[in-house]
């Protein structure tokens, strides 16, 4: 059996390209003859990652679509081309994982008999009906990164149990953990991801704002559509805005700060979140399902924040209970030593080489 992951573009900046970047090494590390195809032009198609994809004797292809619009219009016989190249009449899987990819690689491959395709469901998509519709005589299996996101799958499309095997993500924590940590004299809180609606930065936003303070630093670390408006929000001179990094510096940043914040309004199941967990950073996470999934807690229920044993789980979306959590660190320095040690016993459960063997088990099955 062959696997052929397929992404939009073969960038490093977001947590699927990293997940399917560690998911492709670890299948190799298990004998699986595996591939790697990037829908979209990039600049970082010779990144460090896919350097070190090709070093294990990963093949990497990137097909060069300048745009989406590109893509869907002309690249629909490359793509297909590529794809029979690589399983050459052999049993193959094609993996794809988010929207582009599950609609081209979806209409690639029909009419290639040996290929069969799986979808990965990341998170909540805007605007994904379209492509579910269509391309869901193509999929012969689901794989919800997390319960929660498989219960939201269910309920927005009512995808048959029977087509859908819940797999958690995972990294790659022994590499994660040996990154050593640059450290400020401030206390550092830092933020990453993506500046969309989905991360929720207004809430931490207006929290820095009645926080001025020397001895605090605020950093958001992404790039996103709500930019300037989350600039034009932040009149703290204490919250500074990052920009975005390539992988190893956003590691290096995160070894480094005090308290990682994750206000998100929802998730699949975070990849930074374990890497964070991975480099033994306490974290300050909001109160979603798959969030309280991963750190095994119950919901807060009324309460505005709950100190767990690695760190916080805070109310969605009020100010006033993330200023109270995060004063509560303040106050409790002699805490943050425990909460290291819990964070770095967390991230054991978010192990890559499980993930894959869970990943190549559910390939099997197709097979049967």
């Amino acid at each position: 059996m062959k696997v052929i992951h397929i992404v939009d573009s073969l960038n490093v900046a977001g947590g699927v390209n990293s997940f399917v970047y560690d998911l492709c090494l670890a299948m190799k590390k298990q004998n699986v003859d595996v591939s790697l195809i990037g829908i979209l032009d990039s600049s970082e198609k010779d990144n460090d990652s896919v350097k070190k994809l090709k070093a294990h004797g990963i093949d990497v292809i990137c097909l060069g679509a300048k745009s989406k619009k590109d893509a869907l219009m002309r690249y629909r016989p490359v793509l297909r081309k590529a794809i029979a190249q690589i399983a050459i009449d052999e049993a193959t899987v094609c993996n794809l994982h988010l929207k582009l990819s599950v609609l081209l690689g979806g209409m690639a491959t029909i009419g290639l008999r040996n290929v069969k395709c799986v979808e990965t469901y990341h998170s909540q998509y805007s605007h994904y009906s379209l492509e579910y519709n269509l391309m869901k005589p193509r999929i012969l299996l689901y794989i919800p990164c997390s319960k929660s996101a498989g219960v939201e799958m269910q309920s927005r499309f009512h995808v048959p149990k029977e087509k859908m095997c819940v797999i958690s993500n995972g990294i790659d924590c022994e590499n994660v953990s040996k990154v050593v940590p640059e450290k400020n004299n401030s206390i550092t809180i830092l933020s990453v991801g993506r500046l969309t609606k989905q991360k929720n930065y207004p809430v931490l936003i207006e929290t820095f704002n009645e926080m001025a303070s020397k001895d605090i630093e605020y950093d958001i670390i992404g790039s996103g559509e709500d930019e300037e408006k989350l600039k034009q929000m932040a009149t703290s001179d204490c919250i500074k805005f990052l920009g975005t990094m390539e992988r190893e510096k956003v590691l290096l940043r995160t070894a480094g700060a005090d308290l990682i914040c994750m206000p998100s309004l929802w998730e699949g199941l975070s990849i930074y979140m374990m890497e964070a967990f991975s480099l033994g950073r306490p974290m300050m996470l909001s109160d979603i399902p798959s969030f309280r999934e991963a750190v095994d807690e119950c919901a807060l229920e009324g309460r505005p924040y709950r100190r767990c044993a690695w760190g916080y789980l805070v109310k969605v979306d009020d100010p006033s209970a993330y200023r109270a959590a995060i004063f509560d660190f303040i106050e409790n320095k002699t805490e943050w030593v425990k909460m290291q040690k819990s964070s770095l016993k967390m991230a054991e459960k978010f192990n890559i080489q499980t993930t894959a063997r869970k990943y190549i088990e559910a390939y099997s099955s197709l097979m049967d």
